[in-house]
């Protein structure tokens, strides 16, 4: 039993000695010990303080997981759950090799126990839709507490498979994507794109300034790496969306990493915008509004900026699928980092397991400008400047017919 519930059945139970007779007492002392529904304790708090409001309709939809769910066809099943029924299944099998999926036995007179599918459907209903959890509570059965209990646990489960699903890509798939993203831009070397994308939320309790992003909004901040193919490589969540993309990136585990030289191999970097550091491993555009760009610097400009429409595709898809960050309205600030890398976990999932005509179907709001590109609040790295400029000096070597996009402006 949760201890905030168990709270208001103590304060209730003190509440009844009061108003009524010994008799009722008892009687309704019993059904509050046995109830593990809030909706009973809310309707009991009502009577009891002779509150005029109507507490709020009950209406369940009886059998939903038993009944309807077994008879969905392939594409109704992943129109509302966001992937196919194998691709499901699996990933019911894999979040509860994790633990966290925890399911009480069954009791003589009390409810039925929650099962890990079911669990698992919650979770992916909650992640899918902007529903309530008084609707999604409803439509599955279940009380409130019990729906957030649910998604609670199925995201720590995901985040426990992170370290399968959200990889650093081996030498192997590094040379992949860099063949890629040199198609894509022309600049060799590139093994992923990196961005900040910022996550809206309820205006929590505490520290509300530091939660406030340049937008006026209250958000939370997701730090984001991905290859070629839109999967993240590298992912990290929770920091206020007061703070610069700049100084996320500088106390990530990846800054300290690729500094210590455990990331990157030689010629090989992540390519972001003006809004990050210059760094060796990290590749930014030259500031136009300096000095007039030579044709290799150019270049090397529209190469980031095509390379970097990556990151905002794969954004746009995590939005788009599981857009329940579009706005995360939940009270616990604790919990939100949990969920938006659930969402990421999810995400690579889904685009391992389908495929990739798929995709379109889930783009959703575009991401672009999510977070300021200000200028970086972290110093040059020396020679970072140098590689950009080799570089550069290399794409102004090549042939003018390389670079279509720069014929037409011409």
């Amino acid at each position: 039993m949760a201890r905030r519930d168990l709270k208001r059945k103590i304060l209730g139970l003190f509440l009844l000695q009061e108003v009524l007779s010994s008799e009722e007492e008892d009687w309704l002392i019993m059904q509050l010990i046995q109830s593990d529904a809030e909706e009973d304790v809310e309707l009991l708090f009502h009577l009891l303080l002779g509150s005029s409001a109507v507490p709020r309709p009950i209406h369940r939809m009886i059998g939903f997981v038993e009944r309807i769910v077994p008879t969905l066809a392939g594409s109704q099943f992943k129109y509302y759950f966001k992937m196919s029924k194998e691709a499901f299944e699996a990933l019911v099998m894999m979040v509860l090799s994790t633990g966290e999926l925890k399911v009480k036995r069954p009791r003589v007179g009390g409810k039925p126990p929650i099962y890990p599918m079911k669990q698992v459907l919650v979770a992916l209903w909650m992640l899918g839709s902007l529903e309530t959890y008084y609707a999604i509570g409803d439509r599955f059965d279940i009380s409130v507490s019990t729906a957030v209990r649910c998604v609670r646990r199925v995201c720590r489960g995901l985040v426990a498979l992170r370290g399968k699903m959200i990889t650093w890509p081996s030498v192997q798939k590094q040379a992949e994507t860099m063949e890629e993203f040199q198609k894509l831009s022309g600049i060799p070397g590139i093994i992923g794109v990196i961005d900040c994308c910022l996550i809206r939320i309820r205006t929590p309790r505490r520290y509300k300034s530091s939660y406030k992003d340049s937008s006026g909004n209250t958000s939370m901040s997701l730090l984001a790496t991905c290859d070629h193919q839109c999967r993240f490589i590298d992912t990290l969540a929770g920091y206020p969306g007061s703070i610069h993309k700049s100084n996320v990136l500088e106390n990530s585990p990846l800054f300290t990493r690729a500094t210590q030289g455990e990331v990157f191999t030689e010629g090989t970097h992540i390519v972001g915008d003006a809004g990050f550091p210059s760094m060796e491993w990290l590749l930014v555009p030259y500031k136009e509004e300096d000095t007039e760009l030579k044709l290799g610097e150019i270049r090397f400009n529209q190469g980031l900026k095509t390379a970097r429409e990556v990151i905002q595709t794969a954004f746009s898809l995590l939005k788009g699928r599981w857009c329940r960050l579009q706005f995360v309205g939940m009270d616990t600030i604790q919990e939100m980092p949990y969920l938006i890398t659930a969402a990421c976990v999810l995400h690579n999932y889904c685009l391992m397991t389908e495929n990739e005509e798929d995709i379109c179907d889930y783009l959703g709001p575009s991401c672009t400008g999510d977070v300021e590109d200000s200028p970086s609040v972290i110093e040059v790295d020396p020679p970072q400047v140098n590689k950009r400029s080799r570089l550069s000096e290399y794409l102004a070597s090549l042939p003018q017919e390389m670079f279509i996009d720069e014929m037409i402006e011409s």
